[in-house]
């Protein structure tokens, strides 16, 4: 017997080695060593066999992947091996997570670190305490990501498990990046890039290829960013991962949206969608229905947007009563409850559940209120030119002086105006200036960046605000405005004739203690520019003017 079982163990062994390489072998192998274990009645043999089978159909059919492991974790319940089981929640975890039922992950993860914790398992901790800070993150709950990938870093690197050390490092910068704490370091990045790609790490290559295309196109340096991307790309292709090509699809969906390319932005993120809901995955269908309402809305069809986020607004409390049903079934067809040390903390566990279906009820009103307020932040723009109105304009100012004075956040305030509209308005027609408000408007808009605010304050004159930037960065945000605004297509309009704009600058300072300060002082900038010939760019306190 114990012959066999040792058999059944070295096929076991050299299918997991062989899932990577050859899964063809390895399926054959773990295929073998199930049924003698069955046969043999070697339950941690079958369970091991069915731990193989859950790695090999991960991508490929992820429902049967949960099946095995959710009878593996079962079978490694009973024979108290907490290490193997805790493994097997890990899967499990994963399949909720890619099915969008985020807070059902959360609980199965906390159980598998506790789990972990018990078997002294250094690198299974680690790697568990990895995934919840991606759980944290896929539940914008970044403080809480943060303090998991940290955890996981120091705990890998107690444990010496390289590969998870590495990928908590880059984790973690992009938590910093994404709350702009001024701890983002790119060369920490860069360097954990270059240590996984010595040790095959590509999926995890592919992440931060796409963190580093983010930054680049933050940044305004869209070679890189596109030279990034089609790494990223690359590698997905070379190891067949279909589902994170879509995801780098959607990836570049956005960055043409941010960069105002609607129709190649809408197209890209069409065919994102179209995979993600082909291969079930919730998360990106979510992400891309979002982008997609953003870009309609961009593109002026205010009522096609209003439908993507409603049906994204179904989808998320779909995906919330699913996941509750799914937990109460759980709960009420489990014969005893093994999670439980003693039979007295039943009905404390039970409690438990309730308040985290309360929870997930309150995150479900949480999305609708989202969505509300999305759908109010519609009612906020300018209805000739598609820009934000004055009213909200002015808040979103109010903001950045605010963010200025209390974190010593940068900030930048623009006012742009058309050069001698009135002779448009006065040679062509006011329907004539209307339409090219409306181009103007666009050719602004088209070049700016997501996280810039633009907005009409009256007449021909409008406002853009940079926050986060200096002002270097702002100059050459207000050349690309200016040299879209010169591109601009008016000659069905106008004839020979085209549009220029002068731009005043000014970097918001201590002295500002308004928004309109800071427009005041912008708005000598624009006097500056008019008066030294237009068609300029001229910066508020700053002698040298800088020409467009």
């Amino acid at each position: 017997m114990r012959n066999k079982r040792s058999k059944i163990d070295s096929a076991i062994a050299e299918a997991k080695a062989l899932v990577r390489e050859n899964p063809t072998q390895a399926t054959k192998l773990a295929d073998w060593a199930f049924k003698e274990a069955q046969s043999k009645q070697h339950l941690k043999g079958q369970a091991d066999a069915l731990s193989i089978f859950a790695t090999l159909f991960a991508e490929s059919d992820p429902s049967a992947s949960y099946d095995f492991s959710s009878t593996a974790s079962e079978m490694y319940r009973q024979l108290g091996d907490t290490s193997s089981e805790a493994e097997s929640l890990l899967n499990i975890a994963s399949y909720y997570e890619r099915s969008g039922w985020t807070c059902r992950s959360h609980f199965v993860l906390l159980t598998a670190l506790e789990l972990a914790s018990q078997s002294n398992d250094g690198k299974l901790s680690a790697t568990v305490m990895y995934d919840l800070g991606i759980n944290a993150e896929g539940r914008d709950e970044l403080e809480s990501a943060l303090e998991y990938y940290t955890c996981a870093k120091y705990s890998a690197e107690n444990a010496q498990h390289d590969s998870i050390y590495w990928r908590a490092v880059c984790a973690e910068q992009e938590m910093h990046y994404a709350l702009a704490n001024g701890r983002f370091e790119l060369e920490t990045v860069q360097k954990a890039l270059s240590a996984l790609d010595k040790v095959g790490m590509e999926k995890t290559q592919i992440e931060i290829e796409i963190f580093l295309s983010k930054v680049a196109h933050d940044q305004l340096d869209f070679r890189t960013a596109q030279t990034g991307l089609r790494r990223a790309y690359g590698l997905a292709e070379t190891i067949g991962a279909e589902n994170i090509k879509a995801e780098i699809i959607c990836q570049v969906g956005e960055n043409r949206l941010d960069d105002g390319k609607l129709n190649s932005a809408k197209k890209l993120l069409k065919i994102a969608l179209a995979r993600a809901q082909e291969n079930g995955l919730r998360s990106l269908e979510l992400s891309c229905l979002k982008l997609l309402s953003r870009a309609m809305a961009q593109m002026g069809d205010v009522e096609a947007a209003l439908e993507l986020l409603t049906t994204y607004s179904d989808i998320k409390e779909e995906l919330h009563a699913h996941e509750a049903k799914i937990h109460f079934q759980e709960v009420r067809t489990s014969r005893d409850l093994q999670m439980l040390v003693e039979e007295s903390k039943a009905l404390k566990q039970t409690n438990a559940e309730l308040a985290a279906v309360n929870e997930r009820l309150e995150s479900a009103l949480r999305e609708k209120r989202s969505l509300q307020k999305e759908l109010e932040r519609l009612a906020t723009i300018d209805e000739l030119t598609n820009a934000l109105n004055r009213r909200e304009i002015m808040a979103c100012g109010s903001e950045i002086i605010s963010r200025f004075h209390t974190q010593g956040r940068p900030g930048v305030v623009m006012i742009v105006d058309i050069d001698h509209f009135k002779s448009i308005n006065d040679g062509w027609g006011h329907s004539a200036g209307d339409e090219v408000l409306r181009r103007f408007s666009r050719s602004c808009q088209n070049v700016l960046r997501p996280t810039d605010r633009f907005g009409r304050l009256g007449g021909e004159e409008f406002c853009i605000l940079l926050d986060r930037t200096s002002l270097d960065i702002a100059l050459k945000v207000a050349e690309r405005v200016m040299n879209s605004i010169r591109a601009s297509r008016v000659s069905d309009i106008l004839g020979d004739r085209s549009i220029t704009a002068s731009i005043g600058i000014v970097e918001v300072s201590k002295k500002h203690k308004t928004i309109e300060d800071a427009l005041q002082d912008a708005d000598l900038g624009l006097y500056e520019a008019k008066g030294s010939g237009r068609d300029k760019i001229c910066v508020t306190g700053v002698k040298k003017k800088k020409a467009a």
